[in-house]
Protein backbone atom coordinates (compact mmCIF):
# COMPACT_ATOMS: atom_id res chain seq x y z
CA UNK A 1 0.00 0.00 0.00
CA UNK A 2 1.55 3.29 -0.95
CA UNK A 3 2.95 5.79 1.70
CA UNK A 4 -0.11 7.47 3.27
CA UNK A 5 -3.05 5.69 1.91
CA UNK A 6 -4.56 3.99 4.55
CA UNK A 7 -4.08 7.53 7.03
CA UNK A 8 -6.62 8.64 4.01
CA UNK A 9 -9.09 6.03 4.20
CA UNK A 10 -8.92 6.76 7.88
CA UNK A 11 -10.24 10.30 7.28
CA UNK A 12 -12.53 9.23 4.93
CA UNK A 13 -14.18 6.21 7.14
CA UNK A 14 -14.78 8.68 10.47
CA UNK A 15 -16.93 11.47 9.27
CA UNK A 16 -18.90 8.13 8.61
CA UNK A 17 -18.67 7.08 11.35
CA UNK A 18 -19.89 10.19 13.37
CA UNK A 19 -22.53 10.50 11.26
CA UNK A 20 -23.88 7.13 11.55
CA UNK A 21 -23.27 8.37 15.84
CA UNK A 22 -25.24 11.48 15.20
CA UNK A 23 -27.98 9.53 13.55
CA UNK A 24 -28.49 6.75 16.29
CA UNK A 25 -28.09 9.82 19.19
CA UNK A 26 -31.25 11.77 17.58
CA UNK A 27 -33.65 8.35 16.94
CA UNK A 28 -32.27 7.52 20.56
CA UNK A 29 -33.51 11.21 22.12
CA UNK A 30 -36.01 10.70 19.52
CA UNK A 31 -37.69 7.41 21.04
CA UNK A 32 -36.77 8.94 24.60
CA UNK A 33 -38.75 12.11 24.27
CA UNK A 34 -41.58 10.24 22.83
CA UNK A 35 -41.70 7.59 25.72
CA UNK A 36 -41.41 10.36 28.17
CA UNK A 37 -44.14 12.30 26.82
CA UNK A 38 -46.36 8.95 26.66
CA UNK A 39 -45.49 8.30 30.20
CA UNK A 40 -46.61 11.35 31.40
CA UNK A 41 -49.68 11.41 29.17
CA UNK A 42 -49.03 14.42 27.55
CA UNK A 43 -50.27 13.54 24.58
CA UNK A 44 -53.92 12.62 25.61
CA UNK A 45 -56.87 14.32 25.18
CA UNK A 46 -59.55 14.08 28.45
CA UNK A 47 -61.87 12.07 26.06
CA UNK A 48 -58.78 9.45 25.17
CA UNK A 49 -60.06 7.94 28.48
CA UNK A 50 -62.90 6.57 26.65
CA UNK A 51 -62.11 7.25 22.96
CA UNK A 52 -59.18 6.08 20.67
CA UNK A 53 -57.88 8.15 18.11
CA UNK A 54 -59.28 11.80 18.84
CA UNK A 55 -57.83 13.08 15.64
CA UNK A 56 -60.06 11.09 13.60
CA UNK A 57 -63.29 11.37 12.24
CA UNK A 58 -63.77 7.54 12.60
CA UNK A 59 -64.91 7.07 16.37
CA UNK A 60 -63.87 4.10 18.48
CA UNK A 61 -63.90 3.21 22.03
CA UNK A 62 -61.17 1.51 23.72
CA UNK A 63 -61.64 -2.32 24.61
CA UNK A 64 -62.40 -2.51 28.36
CA UNK A 65 -62.30 1.13 28.83
CA UNK A 66 -64.52 2.25 32.03
CA UNK A 67 -67.63 3.77 30.60
CA UNK A 68 -67.16 7.47 31.73
CA UNK A 69 -70.92 8.48 31.45
CA UNK A 70 -73.10 8.67 34.52
CA UNK A 71 -73.56 5.00 35.82
CA UNK A 72 -72.99 5.65 39.79
CA UNK A 73 -76.10 3.34 40.46
CA UNK A 74 -75.19 -0.04 39.13
CA UNK A 75 -71.79 0.36 39.98
CA UNK A 76 -68.10 0.87 37.33
CA UNK A 77 -69.29 -0.59 34.21
CA UNK A 78 -66.63 -0.91 31.25
CA UNK A 79 -67.60 -1.73 28.06
CA UNK A 80 -66.13 -5.42 26.15
CA UNK A 81 -62.99 -6.55 25.07
CA UNK A 82 -63.92 -5.32 21.45
CA UNK A 83 -64.94 -2.12 22.25
CA UNK A 84 -68.50 -2.44 22.59
CA UNK A 85 -70.95 -2.75 25.27
CA UNK A 86 -71.83 -6.23 26.79
CA UNK A 87 -70.35 -9.30 27.00
CA UNK A 88 -66.87 -10.15 25.58
CA UNK A 89 -66.94 -11.77 22.11
CA UNK A 90 -64.82 -12.69 19.15
CA UNK A 91 -64.40 -10.95 15.84
CA UNK A 92 -65.14 -14.40 14.26
CA UNK A 93 -69.07 -15.56 14.70
CA UNK A 94 -69.07 -18.97 16.34
CA UNK A 95 -70.48 -21.68 14.38
CA UNK A 96 -73.73 -22.31 14.18
CA UNK A 97 -74.93 -18.79 15.71
CA UNK A 98 -76.56 -15.33 14.07
CA UNK A 99 -74.84 -12.39 14.95
CA UNK A 100 -77.57 -8.87 15.66
CA UNK A 101 -75.69 -5.90 15.31
CA UNK A 102 -76.94 -2.25 16.21
CA UNK A 103 -75.48 0.79 15.34
CA UNK A 104 -76.32 3.39 16.94
CA UNK A 105 -75.22 7.13 19.39
CA UNK A 106 -75.29 7.62 23.14
CA UNK A 107 -78.81 6.72 23.09
CA UNK A 108 -78.16 3.28 21.29
CA UNK A 109 -75.67 2.76 23.74
CA UNK A 110 -77.89 3.30 26.62
CA UNK A 111 -76.69 7.04 27.91
CA UNK A 112 -79.73 8.35 29.57
CA UNK A 113 -78.28 11.95 30.44
CA UNK A 114 -79.92 11.41 34.16
CA UNK A 115 -78.00 9.46 37.20
CA UNK A 116 -77.60 6.11 35.50
CA UNK A 117 -77.15 4.07 32.28
CA UNK A 118 -79.79 2.22 31.06
CA UNK A 119 -79.09 -1.17 31.81
CA UNK A 120 -77.50 -3.34 29.43
CA UNK A 121 -80.89 -5.65 28.94
CA UNK A 122 -83.29 -2.77 29.09
CA UNK A 123 -81.67 -1.28 26.18
CA UNK A 124 -83.68 -2.11 22.97
CA UNK A 125 -80.90 -3.54 21.21
CA UNK A 126 -80.70 -5.82 24.80
CA UNK A 127 -84.28 -6.68 24.46
CA UNK A 128 -84.45 -7.37 21.21
CA UNK A 129 -81.44 -9.50 21.72
CA UNK A 130 -82.87 -11.65 24.36
CA UNK A 131 -86.18 -11.92 21.96
CA UNK A 132 -84.11 -13.43 19.49
CA UNK A 133 -82.48 -15.49 21.61
CA UNK A 134 -86.15 -17.49 22.46
CA UNK A 135 -86.23 -18.17 19.13
CA UNK A 136 -82.70 -19.39 18.49
CA UNK A 137 -79.00 -19.16 18.94
CA UNK A 138 -78.31 -15.44 18.34
CA UNK A 139 -75.92 -13.19 19.49
CA UNK A 140 -76.62 -9.73 20.02
CA UNK A 141 -74.04 -6.88 19.64
CA UNK A 142 -74.61 -3.25 21.31
CA UNK A 143 -71.89 -1.32 18.91
CA UNK A 144 -73.48 2.10 20.00
CA UNK A 145 -71.11 4.66 20.73
CA UNK A 146 -71.89 7.84 22.27
CA UNK A 147 -71.30 11.41 20.16
CA UNK A 148 -71.69 9.36 16.55
CA UNK A 149 -73.93 10.02 13.61
CA UNK A 150 -74.84 8.30 10.31
CA UNK A 151 -71.24 9.22 8.81
CA UNK A 152 -69.19 7.61 11.25
CA UNK A 153 -71.42 4.77 11.49
CA UNK A 154 -71.02 4.29 8.07
CA UNK A 155 -67.16 4.57 7.82
CA UNK A 156 -67.10 2.18 11.28
CA UNK A 157 -69.07 -0.53 9.63
CA UNK A 158 -67.33 -0.44 5.94
CA UNK A 159 -63.60 -0.13 7.44
CA UNK A 160 -64.04 -2.26 10.48
CA UNK A 161 -67.04 -3.84 11.79
CA UNK A 162 -68.41 -6.06 8.82
CA UNK A 163 -65.83 -8.58 9.92
CA UNK A 164 -68.13 -9.54 12.45
CA UNK A 165 -70.14 -11.51 9.87
CA UNK A 166 -73.55 -10.27 11.46
CA UNK A 167 -76.83 -11.72 9.72
CA UNK A 168 -79.03 -9.04 11.00
CA UNK A 169 -77.62 -4.81 11.29
CA UNK A 170 -80.59 -2.66 12.88
CA UNK A 171 -78.87 1.30 12.88
CA UNK A 172 -80.48 4.25 14.51
CA UNK A 173 -80.55 6.32 12.18
CA UNK A 174 -79.70 9.86 13.63
CA UNK A 175 -80.15 12.41 10.62
CA UNK A 176 -77.25 15.36 10.17
CA UNK A 177 -79.67 17.96 9.82
CA UNK A 178 -77.09 20.15 11.67
CA UNK A 179 -74.15 22.30 10.42
CA UNK A 180 -71.47 20.34 12.50
CA UNK A 181 -72.17 17.51 9.58
CA UNK A 182 -70.81 19.86 7.20
CA UNK A 183 -67.79 20.65 8.79
CA UNK A 184 -67.35 17.13 9.99
CA UNK A 185 -67.78 15.43 6.54
CA UNK A 186 -64.91 18.47 5.19
CA UNK A 187 -62.41 17.55 7.99
CA UNK A 188 -63.21 13.67 6.69
CA UNK A 189 -62.53 14.37 3.18
CA UNK A 190 -59.70 16.54 3.88
CA UNK A 191 -57.62 14.35 6.21
CA UNK A 192 -58.43 10.91 6.01
CA UNK A 193 -61.11 10.55 2.74
CA UNK A 194 -59.95 12.02 -0.69
CA UNK A 195 -56.91 13.97 0.28
CA UNK A 196 -54.51 10.87 -0.80
CA UNK A 197 -51.25 13.04 -1.06
CA UNK A 198 -48.09 12.60 0.49
CA UNK A 199 -48.32 15.64 3.03
CA UNK A 200 -52.27 13.98 4.43
CA UNK A 201 -49.90 10.43 4.60
CA UNK A 202 -47.40 11.85 5.82
CA UNK A 203 -49.50 13.33 8.86
CA UNK A 204 -51.70 9.99 8.93
CA UNK A 205 -48.46 8.69 10.23
CA UNK A 206 -47.18 11.54 12.13
CA UNK A 207 -50.41 11.16 14.43
CA UNK A 208 -49.29 7.47 15.87
CA UNK A 209 -46.10 9.52 17.62
CA UNK A 210 -46.81 11.00 21.43
CA UNK A 211 -44.72 13.86 20.85
CA UNK A 212 -46.56 14.80 16.92
CA UNK A 213 -49.82 14.17 18.94
CA UNK A 214 -48.89 16.52 22.07
CA UNK A 215 -47.85 19.25 20.17
CA UNK A 216 -51.23 19.08 17.94
CA UNK A 217 -53.30 18.91 20.59
CA UNK A 218 -51.85 22.11 21.91
CA UNK A 219 -51.44 23.95 18.79
CA UNK A 220 -55.17 23.02 16.81
CA UNK A 221 -56.85 20.77 19.48
CA UNK A 222 -58.85 17.57 18.59
CA UNK A 223 -61.07 16.43 15.63
CA UNK A 224 -63.89 17.79 18.07
CA UNK A 225 -62.11 21.22 18.75
CA UNK A 226 -61.75 21.47 14.55
CA UNK A 227 -65.25 21.08 13.60
CA UNK A 228 -66.65 23.13 16.29
CA UNK A 229 -64.33 25.84 15.22
CA UNK A 230 -65.74 25.34 11.45
CA UNK A 231 -69.60 24.98 12.87
CA UNK A 232 -69.28 28.57 14.38
CA UNK A 233 -67.86 30.16 11.42
CA UNK A 234 -70.87 28.23 9.54
CA UNK A 235 -73.28 28.54 11.86
CA UNK A 236 -72.75 32.94 10.88
CA UNK A 237 -73.32 32.15 7.29
CA UNK A 238 -77.39 32.32 6.52
CA UNK A 239 -78.06 28.42 5.76
CA UNK A 240 -79.99 28.50 2.73
CA UNK A 241 -81.95 25.67 0.62
CA UNK A 242 -78.70 24.50 -1.12
CA UNK A 243 -76.74 24.15 2.64
CA UNK A 244 -79.65 21.84 3.51
CA UNK A 245 -79.74 20.16 0.04
CA UNK A 246 -75.75 19.46 0.72
CA UNK A 247 -76.45 17.89 4.43
CA UNK A 248 -79.31 15.56 2.45
CA UNK A 249 -77.27 14.33 -0.04
CA UNK A 250 -74.40 13.50 2.23
CA UNK A 251 -76.92 11.59 4.22
CA UNK A 252 -78.49 9.85 0.79
CA UNK A 253 -74.60 8.72 0.20
CA UNK A 254 -74.13 7.42 3.75
CA UNK A 255 -77.39 5.45 3.66
CA UNK A 256 -76.10 4.29 0.50
CA UNK A 257 -72.76 3.44 1.36
CA UNK A 258 -73.55 1.30 4.48
CA UNK A 259 -76.29 -0.53 3.18
CA UNK A 260 -74.35 -1.91 -0.30
CA UNK A 261 -71.68 -3.05 2.38
CA UNK A 262 -74.36 -4.48 4.79
CA UNK A 263 -75.66 -6.66 1.46
CA UNK A 264 -72.45 -7.32 0.43
CA UNK A 265 -71.98 -9.24 3.74
CA UNK A 266 -74.78 -11.09 3.23
CA UNK A 267 -77.39 -9.05 6.16
CA UNK A 268 -80.28 -7.94 6.21
CA UNK A 269 -80.67 -4.12 7.02
CA UNK A 270 -82.96 -2.57 9.81
CA UNK A 271 -83.02 1.13 9.83
CA UNK A 272 -85.05 2.36 12.97
CA UNK A 273 -85.36 6.71 12.74
CA UNK A 274 -84.81 7.98 16.23
CA UNK A 275 -86.74 9.71 18.29
CA UNK A 276 -86.24 13.02 20.30
CA UNK A 277 -88.15 14.62 23.21
CA UNK A 278 -89.84 18.40 21.80
CA UNK A 279 -91.49 15.73 19.14
CA UNK A 280 -92.39 13.40 21.07
CA UNK A 281 -93.73 16.04 23.82
CA UNK A 282 -95.90 18.15 20.78
CA UNK A 283 -97.24 14.88 19.11
CA UNK A 284 -98.57 13.50 22.52
CA UNK A 285 -99.63 16.85 23.47
CA UNK A 286 -101.21 17.31 20.19
CA UNK A 287 -104.64 15.29 18.78
CA UNK A 288 -102.50 13.37 16.31
CA UNK A 289 -103.32 9.70 15.40
CA UNK A 290 -101.78 6.94 15.43
CA UNK A 291 -101.96 6.65 11.43
CA UNK A 292 -101.00 10.04 11.45
CA UNK A 293 -98.10 9.86 13.92
CA UNK A 294 -96.75 6.62 11.81
CA UNK A 295 -96.93 8.48 8.46
CA UNK A 296 -94.67 11.52 9.47
CA UNK A 297 -94.43 12.40 12.93
CA UNK A 298 -91.97 15.40 12.48
CA UNK A 299 -94.57 17.05 10.07
CA UNK A 300 -92.82 20.19 8.93
CA UNK A 301 -89.64 20.12 11.61
CA UNK A 302 -86.10 20.38 9.89
CA UNK A 303 -86.36 16.53 10.31
CA UNK A 304 -89.48 16.09 8.05
CA UNK A 305 -87.26 15.59 4.63
CA UNK A 306 -84.59 13.00 6.50
CA UNK A 307 -87.49 10.82 7.92
CA UNK A 308 -89.28 10.61 4.75
CA UNK A 309 -85.77 10.14 3.10
CA UNK A 310 -85.22 6.95 5.14
CA UNK A 311 -88.41 5.66 4.62
CA UNK A 312 -88.78 5.89 1.41
CA UNK A 313 -85.13 4.75 0.96
CA UNK A 314 -86.20 1.28 3.03
CA UNK A 315 -89.46 0.75 0.51
CA UNK A 316 -87.49 1.35 -2.38
CA UNK A 317 -85.42 -1.55 -1.21
CA UNK A 318 -87.93 -4.10 0.69
CA UNK A 319 -85.82 -3.12 4.25
CA UNK A 320 -87.30 -3.32 7.32
CA UNK A 321 -88.60 0.20 8.57
CA UNK A 322 -88.92 1.29 12.29
CA UNK A 323 -91.33 4.55 13.23
CA UNK A 324 -91.54 4.55 16.78
CA UNK A 325 -93.20 7.47 17.40
CA UNK A 326 -96.56 5.63 17.19
CA UNK A 327 -95.44 3.41 20.15
CA UNK A 328 -93.26 6.08 21.96
CA UNK A 329 -96.13 8.94 21.86
CA UNK A 330 -98.99 6.71 23.34
CA UNK A 331 -97.02 5.65 26.42
CA UNK A 332 -96.39 9.13 26.56
CA UNK A 333 -100.10 9.92 26.75
CA UNK A 334 -100.60 7.56 29.22
CA UNK A 335 -98.10 9.43 31.61
CA UNK A 336 -94.72 7.28 31.18
CA UNK A 337 -91.56 9.37 30.29
CA UNK A 338 -90.27 8.42 27.64
CA UNK A 339 -87.27 10.51 27.07
CA UNK A 340 -85.05 11.69 29.80
CA UNK A 341 -83.70 15.07 28.03
CA UNK A 342 -83.38 16.16 24.72
CA UNK A 343 -82.82 13.04 22.54
CA UNK A 344 -81.85 10.32 25.64
CA UNK A 345 -84.87 7.65 25.90
CA UNK A 346 -85.38 6.16 29.29
CA UNK A 347 -85.45 2.49 29.63
CA UNK A 348 -89.55 2.76 29.40
CA UNK A 349 -88.93 4.50 26.27
CA UNK A 350 -86.31 1.99 24.73
CA UNK A 351 -88.79 -0.68 25.96
CA UNK A 352 -91.28 0.68 23.59
CA UNK A 353 -88.28 1.19 20.75
CA UNK A 354 -87.61 -2.40 20.90
CA UNK A 355 -91.52 -2.77 20.61
CA UNK A 356 -91.81 -1.47 17.30
CA UNK A 357 -88.48 -3.04 16.32
CA UNK A 358 -90.50 -6.67 17.14
CA UNK A 359 -93.40 -5.50 15.45
CA UNK A 360 -92.48 -4.77 11.83
CA UNK A 361 -89.30 -6.93 12.00
CA UNK A 362 -91.73 -10.10 12.21
CA UNK A 363 -94.54 -8.73 9.84
CA UNK A 364 -91.37 -9.74 7.60
CA UNK A 365 -90.79 -12.99 8.61
CA UNK A 366 -92.43 -15.88 10.13
CA UNK A 367 -91.63 -17.05 13.92
CA UNK A 368 -90.15 -20.57 13.70
CA UNK A 369 -88.36 -22.64 16.12
CA UNK A 370 -84.65 -21.16 14.73
CA UNK A 371 -85.78 -17.42 14.29
CA UNK A 372 -84.40 -17.50 11.20
CA UNK A 373 -85.60 -13.92 9.59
Amino acid sequence: MPKGEGRRIVKRTRPAKRAIFALLITVFLFLFVNAIVSMRGWDKAPEEEFFTDVFSVITEVIPNARIPFANAGAGPERVNNLGFRGPDTTWDKPPGVKRFLVLGDSSAFGVTGGPDLVPLEQTFTGRVGIRLQEQGHWEWINAGIPGTNILQHRLLYNLKLYRLHPDVVLVYVVPNVRADMDALRAVYEHHEGKDRTATAAIARWLRRWPVYRALKLRIRGSVSTEVRNQVEAIYDQQRTDEDQQYLLDGFADDLNSLRAKIVEGGARPIWVYHINRMSVLELAASGMSADQIARNPLMQSEGAKFFDYVRDFARRHGDVFVNPYPDVVEAQRAGVKMVHDDVHPTAEGHGQIAKAIIEAWEKTWETTRTGDP
